[in-house]
């Protein structure tokens, strides 16, 4: 073989071999991407299936979510609706339904409007015309029965959206009319009862009136005549006499008062001479009682008010009463008055160093012949606060046991005088 074919045939067996290993390593190099490849597709497959265990779970807990939803709206106790935003009907709950006495498929696409009683339909309109600012309304509504029956529901409604737009009504309501019925025949068996207790109670003043008159006339005789002025036994059981007689005749016109509901007289008053009437009363019972001191705190510009004089001193004269009952031996009666120009009140306060209320007896203040004490009627807070509120006044009472308790009573100013 000459050289030429040695050459050419090392060139060539170098050739091969340098393919053969290009070919050995594509080889380990393509295994090594099948099997990175594999690994993948073999993540990817388990990803996949967790996918669609994880969707076929979700699924699962949806329809039961829809279903407990679906089951709950339908045995709900109260109403449930949808509309679009022109008030046809879209679903309706079971309840709904059976209150309407039409079949679903009847209800389904007409107007709600259509079961509103005809005299309630402006309610609804006129709430709807709020709702585009608020997108939430709540009022009573009448609505009328397939058997042309009128119930009465409370409805709360609110706006659904869609990506931020208006597309519907959603509605919950309950029938209220079974309950309407019972406050009725509450309300109608209350006042009735007032009205036998008023007509008991003024009987009951007008027998003891007349009476207390004879007792009164008979003890100024007896503590007037000479020999008994000298004698301070005889005086003191006299005191006594007078004083349990302004109780009853405190009775007396807290019945009447009770019995006739305030009608207003308004005058305009400054609040000095008004508060001098407060004192000079207050100062008439300290004449009985001279261990109770009366201090005042009146401001010196504050705006007329206009009141019925006779009935709001017959208010301050039994806080009055209250204060004085409430400190047994000494104490110390207060009576202020000022005006807030923020709100333009003017405000006056009875206050007393008495046995004060516990927080049951001043939740009960106001109740009607609820008392604490041995003697009365329970009247005497309640007719205040009647005749404030007829002056379209505040009352407030605060209080503390053993410490004495102050009421204010706030009224709207006129202008200074």
């Amino acid at each position: 073989m000459t050289l030429m074919a040695l050459t050419i045939a090392g060139v060539v067996g170098l050739i091969i071999w340098q393919r053969i290993d290009r070919i050995q390593k594509q080889k380990v190099e393509l295994k090594k991407m099948v099997r990175q490849r594999t690994y993948e597709l073999n993540k990817t497959n388990k990803q996949l299936v967790e996918e669609v265990h994880y969707r076929k779970k979700v699924e699962k807990e949806l329809r039961k979510s829809e279903e407990e939803f679906r089951d709950l709206f339908e045995n709900a106790n109260d109403i449930i609706w949808t509309t679009n935003t022109n008030g046809v009907i879209l679903t309706i709950n079971r309840f709904f339904q059976e209150l309407l006495e039409y079949s679903r498929e009847q209800i389904i696409g007409t107007n709600l409007l259509d079961y509103i009683s005809i005299d309630h339909r402006f309610r609804v309109i006129r709430n709807f015309l709020k709702f585009q600012n608020t997108y939430f309304f709540e009022c009573e509504l009448n609505i009328l029965t397939k058997n042309k029956e009128t119930r009465i529901i409370w409805v709360k409604v609110r706006g659904i959206f869609d990506n931020e737009k208006y597309v519907g009504i959603h509605g919950i309501g309950r029938d209220v009319t079974e309950l309407k019925k019972t406050q009725a025949e509450l309300q109608e068996a209350e006042q009735l009862k007032r009205e036998s207790i008023k007509q008991l109670t003024l009987k009951l003043a007008h027998e003891i009136k007349n009476p207390l008159a004879s007792i009164t006339s008979s003890a100024q005789l007896v503590a007037s005549s000479k020999d008994n002025k000298e004698n301070p036994k005889i005086q003191r059981h006299m005191g006594v006499i007078n004083k349990n007689v302004d109780i009853c005749n405190r009775v007396v016109r807290e019945l009447y008062t009770f019995t006739h509901k305030p009608k207003l007289n308004l005058t305009r008053i400054s609040i000095s001479d008004f508060t001098n009437s407060l004192l000079n009363y207050a100062r008439e019972i300290t004449e009985r009682r001279p261990q109770i001191r009366v201090l005042t705190d009146i401001e010196e510009k504050i705006p007329a008010i206009i009141i019925d004089e006779f009935r709001m001193l017959q208010a301050f004269k039994n806080l009055i009463d209250n204060a004085f009952e409430a400190m047994s031996d000494e104490g110390i009666l207060t009576i202020n008055a000022g005006y807030n120009s923020p709100t333009n009140e003017v405000f006056i306060e009875i206050g007393d160093t008495g046995c004060g209320m516990t927080d049951e007896e001043l939740n009960n203040a106001f109740k009607e012949f609820y008392s604490s004490k041995p003697t009365g009627f329970g009247l005497g807070i309640p007719l205040v606060k009647d005749i404030v509120d007829a002056h379209s006044g505040t009352f407030y009472i605060k209080s503390e046991k053993n410490v004495g308790t102050v009421f204010t009573i706030k009224l709207r100013a006129g202008d200074f005088v």
